[in-house]
């Protein structure tokens, strides 16, 4: 995923942190918070439609 932002974007997008979780996490606030606090503008997530509906439904994602 990084090398493709980069390849994609020309280096215009910097890529400020990464979270790797594990399946059937439910409390993300950790790492929200420390995207939010690295001045993420943009989540790009991939993740199983478990973790992703309860990212979705606990913080209001959108």
């Amino acid at each position: 995923m990084t090398t493709a932002l980069i390849q994609q974007t020309n280096d215009e997008i910097a890529l400020v942190a990464a979270h790797y979780f594990v399946w059937s996490e439910d409390d993300f606030s950790h790492a929200l918070a420390i995207i939010e606090a690295k001045g993420a503008e943009v989540i790009v997530l991939v993740a199983n439609s478990r973790e992703g509906t309860s990212l979705f439904e606990k913080y209001g994602l959108n």
